[in-house]
């Protein structure tokens, strides 16, 4: 933007700097992917804050130009400046992702299917770390990366195993019994 005015300068940069519904992070967690953009999160580039920082490059405290300013080479770099990433919007968007990916546990089950004992094992559940994977994504965000994963944590059901009553069960039904049913 060198040798621009600060309005032609917001020009340039809004026509070379990607659009906040495109740049963004790819999400993983569980297999799969999301794509989660600076539009969702509200993180944005400031051009005007960028030209201005830009513009302001060698000139004094008033803003003028030195009178060699001709004479002098600047190759200076001025970043571009971020507007962050609203920490409830990424708390949002995880969110999303954590219905999308989270299950519940199952507990271990006995069923009886003619005179048989049918055991079934707990299977276990997964849900994220919402709280680290917000903060992980708002550093991705920060960082520029391309991607980041998510931690899918285990959660354990409250029954694993059928045993003992599995066990428990099939000797009831090894011996003679009596059903009453009171109407």
């Amino acid at each position: 933007v060198s040798g621009l005015t600060i309005d032609e300068a917001v020009a340039a940069l809004m026509r070379g700097l990607p659009a906040p519904e495109t740049a963004g992070v790819d999400v993983q967690a569980a297999g799969q992917t999301w794509r989660v953009t600076w539009a969702d999160v509200g993180q944005r580039y400031d051009v005007r804050a960028t030209a201005q920082a830009a513009y302001n490059v060698g000139r004094d405290a008033a803003g003028n130009a030195p009178l060699f300013a001709g004479l002098r080479e600047h190759d200076e770099i001025v970043a571009p400046v971020i507007v962050p990433a609203d920490p409830a919007l990424v708390r949002e968007a995880v969110a999303r992702i954590a219905a999308e990916v989270e299950r519940p546990p199952v507990d271990a089950s006995l069923t009886f299917n003619g005179g048989n004992v049918v055991a079934t094992d707990g299977q276990p559940g997964q849900h994220l770390d919402v709280e680290g994977d917000v903060a992980r994504l708002l550093q991705a965000l920060t960082e520029g990366a391309s991607s980041v994963e998510l931690t899918l944590v285990a959660v354990s059901p409250k029954v694993a195993t059928p045993e003992p009553a599995r066990t428990q069960a099939q000797a009831w039904l090894a011996q003679p019994f009596t059903l009453v049913v009171d109407d």
